[in-house]
């Protein structure tokens, strides 16, 4: 938004997987369990209700081709308008190559610990919902091997530093 105030020509198009902003904005203000998150998805709301930001859902990127008007999206039959750079949030993967020699157990959906996973699924939990855990959680099958922190949660986005 920055940005916009430097640049006034400048356009924000956001492309989404999905078809709802919801989970993505959170609960908003009050009803957020995470207060800045709240007060961020009410923010990128007004955002989008002002139309300052242009909204496109359910876009499943099949190519981005260079033309002489800049990037051009396409997503199947749906092709986005030109733009000069792309900022993707693709969520976050952790890098287990260093561990490929030891014996880990990772739940195939959340590609956390096996314990932790049902912990944190985000099917059933949010940031806000997920109790402390501890060492039983994070073990694996590799005599006093644990992952902690955010690598801990594999792909989960329910990682918070105060419980995880």
């Amino acid at each position: 938004m920055r940005l916009i105030q430097e640049a006034p020509q400048t356009r924000v198009l956001w492309a989404i997987r999905g078809n709802s902003l919801e989970r993505i904005l959170g609960g908003g203000g009050a009803n957020d369990q995470l207060e800045e998150r709240g007060k961020l998805g009410l923010k990128i709301r007004q955002l989008l209700n002002d139309g300052v930001i242009e909204l496109f859902k359910n876009v499943a990127i099949d190519q981005v081709v260079g033309s002489g008007q800049g990037l051009v999206v396409r997503a199947g039959d749906q092709i986005l308008p030109p733009v000069d750079q792309i900022i993707v949030a693709t969520g976050f993967r952790p890098d287990m190559s260093l561990l490929a020699e030891l014996r880990i157990a990772l739940d195939p959906a959340t590609q956390s610990a096996v314990l932790l996973a049902p912990m944190i699924d985000p099917n059933a939990h949010s940031c806000g919902t997920v109790r402390p855990h501890g060492a039983i959680e994070l073990a694996h099958p590799e005599e006093g091997l644990f992952i902690v922190g955010m690598k801990s949660y594999g792909r989960a986005p329910t990682f918070l530093l105060m419980t995880g």
